[in-house]
């Protein structure tokens, strides 16, 4: 090991890591980019639970619907499968 410190060859120790230098202006633009990433990943998971919330809502209403058309006796046959098939797509979409 001796040798390869007389050739020139740099030796680390794990207490002694290589240092970098950065200037302050690629720090703050990291952190922003960073930032970014964070602000653009939760506005995406509020999305995608608001959209399941319209959905869950939605097939909720068709739900009551479908459950008050079978109580009433003079309630039109068509709609109670019409129901059926619009809270399947739902769930589907």
């Amino acid at each position: 090991m001796e040798n390869q410190e007389s050739k020139g060859l740099p030796s680390f120790t794990a207490a002694d890591p290589p240092k970098t230098t950065l200037d302050a202006t690629t720090l703050e633009i990291a952190k922003l980019g960073y930032e970014t990433a964070i602000q653009l990943w939760a506005a995406e998971s509020q999305n995608r639970f608001s959209g399941d919330s319209t959905m869950l809502v939605a097939n909720s209403l068709i739900l009551a619907v479908i459950g008050f058309s079978y109580q009433t006796a003079n309630f039109y046959p068509l709609v109670k499968y019409f129901l059926v098939i619009v809270g399947l797509t739902t769930c589907l979409a």
